[in-house]
């Protein structure tokens, strides 16, 4: 459930509304709260359990930081929790995370560009290669969200439109 509720905080932070709407089901799957997945969503390692909040505000810190160094005491207090295997897989975590976020975000800069509102700082081989990608991941990984969930695929591509 931590690598769940780790992803969501990630997809949040990055603002990948695909990865946001897949990792939250996914983790009210694994038997998450929703409380708690609000509290994710905010990004307020305050709001969850203390099981979770010392890995949740080093990943957040991570993730602001670049994957740089963070604050000392963050890192030692997640040393006093996991080893260094554990912290290398909650790394390993923050940072796929972080390359399928920007992945997303790259094909809603395609889209952008297709409706001519191209996104600033994006460029068309970038979104035409990986937004292309992307798309081509995206129906597997619909599909199975879609079983998951109890919809057809035609409900969840709903949910994933953004307001006109």
């Amino acid at each position: 459930m931590l690598r769940e509720q780790i992803m969501l905080a990630v997809a949040h932070a990055n603002e990948c509304r695909y990865c946001v709407i897949a990792h939250h089901s996914w983790a009210l799957s694994v038997g998450a709260d929703e409380r708690e997945l609000a509290s994710l969503a905010g990004l307020d390692p305050d709001g969850v359990s203390p099981q979770i909040r010392v890995e949740l505000a080093w990943a957040l810190a991570r993730l602001q930081a670049d994957f740089g160094p963070v604050d000392q005491e963050i890192e030692l207090a997640l040393a006093e929790r996991r080893t260094p295997a554990q912290r290398y897989d909650l790394d390993t975590v923050v940072r796929v995370m972080t390359i399928a976020n920007l992945t997303g975000n790259t094909f809603d800069a395609l889209l952008s560009r297709l409706r001519g509102a191209a996104a600033p700082d994006s460029h068309i081989v970038d979104e035409l290669l990986v937004g292309g990608a992307f798309a081509l991941l995206a129906i597997p990984v619909a599909l199975m969200l879609s079983l998951r969930e109890g919809r057809t695929p035609l409900r969840l591509a709903r949910r994933l439109r953004r307001p006109a």
